[in-house]
């Protein structure tokens, strides 16, 4: 009874103790909140405060969101909207956090409108700033660009060299870097990375000097210049060690375990990778628990260890999976396909190296996607390098999977003669595979350069009004063109558009051709009335070769006035008829004249398009198809083309 009474005794001091501790606890947190409270009635009561005021003083309230919603109501109460927009920007990046995306881009657009309002152009930056990260985040990747560079150049145009105007240019540079370095464009990447660098340096930021250096480090690992790469993350590991930065100590471990895998010292990456893997474990880091376990797996492999490497994969893969971290799955695969090869189990290193393939297949359609999207946001990138590069990317991809079919072969050969016949189809399967990856291949290369004419002869006339100091012309020229290249990239993931959007895009393209012809052809767009544009769909850019054909071919070569008109019926079957007609100089003149210069390439424009239309209507259960007539007059001459497509 004794013993009983005691323990009861115990449990009861030790909840009284507790209660009083929370209490005292709660007690310090409220007292911390009213001299908070306190503060912030102050800023609301001066005139006129700023972000560059704002960011240093709240900045240890930042992701308080009792006290981050009391400044928001103060500051609606007193009309203060450069505070709102702290708030509400504060808000939206714990929004963001919890990966609630459109809410968050709701409230930074909102913020933005409140720091012009107010005429604080940080707290602009700041805003722009967070919509290119949420871009980011969402893999989209054009938006994301147009929001940094327009929080660059609002920033730099402002000529302020306060160091919170210097921060927010660095976290624009450095998100333009993971973009470049996201979808492979190491050129970029580094030039974003040295940018954002140089700016940290003059704020003297430590921190960002070690995110910065560890970027770099990242970007050099994936170049292959592995002494540069392990100059950059051992710096940035000092930079680390002054701020007492455990998780990125460990970061920058990882990356050094990698490099000195590759360079074959793998005592001493076991040592970096046994310092990292507790920590970033410690600290339920998902992404580098992950590259912590490849990373060790890869090097036991290395040394011989299977047994032991095999669980760090298997958790590697798990991990992959769990977060959906492909480009981590796949390099787990292809690790545990070279492990079960080393062991001389064919069939189960096979079985990795297909799923690891397939992955591979796809982060690779991926990464193109977002380079062409990248692409429309870059006007001022050099578009003959960039193909050099994205084609060195992909020569590299087939070489890599050369030398495995190669090494795989040569491992094959010792196999039991009872699995020669299997292997003999797996080996056929894998070179199918390969020859598929080569004309995939070439038709990109084939569809990147026709993109580069189209681009430079815009280019070309927007210098030309540069030049002829006719600013406002080429501002209004570029606007067309950008919004005309949106609407090319994002008809790659459309099977059809509405006919007033297509209706549109044919008006821009012809707006900016026309610029060539010194705005000598006059473009008319005739539509019924009993033609609902923005119901009736069809498939996008499918007028675009027809105009491209009546302008260059057509009204280039035509004496007097020039017109091209697009018409757009019903017909008497009830299917929508869109007709292009121009008063150009005909196909037989226009033939001669290509008799007369035959070494202009061939156009298979109208061939696509008509295999296009073909499918458009198998999917629809209609029909589609185009005639072409040479209109003339009561004499037999010439007087034009006229195209008749026929939809329904």
């Amino acid at each position: 009874m004794c013993d009983i009474t005691t323990v009861n005794l115990s449990r009861l001091l030790f909840l009284t103790l507790f209660a009083v501790c929370q209490s005292v606890a709660w007690g310090q947190e409220r007292a911390d909140h009213e001299i908070w409270e306190q503060r912030i009635d102050s800023l609301v009561a001066l005139e006129n405060v700023k972000y560059e005021v704002l960011i240093p003083t709240l900045y240890p309230i930042r992701s308080d969101s009792l006290l981050l919603t009391y400044i928001l109501d103060r500051a609606k109460q007193a009309e203060k909207p450069s505070l709102q927009s702290f708030a509400i920007n504060r808000l939206g990046t714990k929004l963001r956090r919890l990966s609630r995306f459109d809410e968050s881009l709701a409230f930074h657009d909102r913020a933005r409108g409140l720091a012009k309002a107010a005429n604080d152009t940080l707290g602009e930056v700041v805003s722009l700033n967070s919509r290119g990260i949420v871009f980011r985040y969402t893999d989209r990747v054009t938006e994301s660009l147009d929001a940094l560079q327009a929080a660059i150049e609002l920033a730099q145009s402002s000529g302020n060299q306060h160091p919170e105007f210097l921060r927010s240019l660095a976290i624009a540079y450095d998100g333009k870097g993971r973009i470049h370095l996201k979808i492979d464009q190491f050129d970029q990447a580094e030039k974003a990375f040295y940018n954002s660098l140089a700016y940290e340096k003059k704020i003297g930021s430590t921190l960002g000097l070690a995110i910065n250096h560890f970027n770099l480090g990242s970007t050099m690992e994936k170049r292959g210049q592995l002494d540069s790469a392990l100059i950059m993350y051992n710096k940035a590991l000092e930079y680390n060690a002054e701020i007492d930065s455990e998780i990125g100590f460990s970061i920058n471990s990882i990356g050094i375990a990698r490099v000195l895998t590759r360079k074959g010292s793998f005592n001493e990456a076991l040592k970096q990778i046994r310092k990292a893997l507790p920590i970033v474990e410690k600290r339920k880091h998902k992404f580098y628990t992950t590259t912590a376990e490849l990373a060790y797996g890869d090097i036991l492999i290395e040394v011989g260890n299977y047994d032991i490497a095999k669980p760090h994969l298997d958790r590697a893969l798990e991990l992959a999976i769990m977060y959906d971290l492909i480009d981590e799955e796949a390099k787990a695969l292809r690790l545990l396909s070279k492990m079960e090869e080393r062991q001389g189990k064919v069939v189960a290193a096979f079985d990795y190296y297909k799923r690891a393939n397939q992955l591979e297949n796809r982060v690779l359609n991926e990464k193109n996607q977002r380079y062409v999207m990248a692409l429309s946001a870059q006007y001022d990138d050099e578009l003959k390098d960039l193909e050099i590069q994205r084609l060195a990317q992909e020569n590299e991809l087939v070489r890599e999977r050369e030398k495995r079919t190669r090494r795989n072969f040569t491992g094959f050969v010792v196999v039991l003669l009872l699995l020669a016949a299997i292997l003999g189809v797996l080996y056929r399967q894998r070179k199918l595979v390969l020859q598929r990856d080569l004309v995939q291949l070439e038709q990109q290369r084939l569809a990147a350069q026709m993109n580069p004419h189209f681009l430079f002869n815009a280019l070309n006339s927007v210098k030309s009004y540069l030049i002829t100091e006719q600013g406002d012309t080429a501002v209004s020229y570029l606007t067309k063109f950008a919004k005309l290249m949106r609407r090319i990239l994002a008809s790659t993931n459309d099977e059809q558009v509405l006919l007033s959007e297509e209706i549109e895009n044919s008006q821009l393209y012809v707006a900016i051709e026309n610029a060539r012809f010194n705005e000598e052809i006059k473009f008319r767009v005739n539509v019924a009335p009993d033609v609902d544009g923005d119901f009736l769909t069809i498939p996008p850019l499918v007028l675009q070769p027809f105009l491209e054909n009546a302008l260059w071919h057509g009204l280039r070569q035509k004496e007097g006035e020039k017109i091209l008109e697009l018409e757009v019926t019903v017909n008497s079957d009830e299917a929508l008829q869109l007709i292009i007609r121009d008063n150009g100089i005909g196909r037989k003149a226009a033939q001669l004249e290509k008799q007369r210069n035959p070494t202009k390439q061939k156009s298979f424009g109208l061939d696509i398009t008509r295999k296009r239309l073909q499918h458009f209507a198998r999917k629809h259960g209609n029909s589609a198809d185009f005639i072409v007539k040479d209109l003339v007059d009561d004499d037999g001459e010439s007087t034009g083309t006229e195209v008749m497509i026929n939809i329904g």
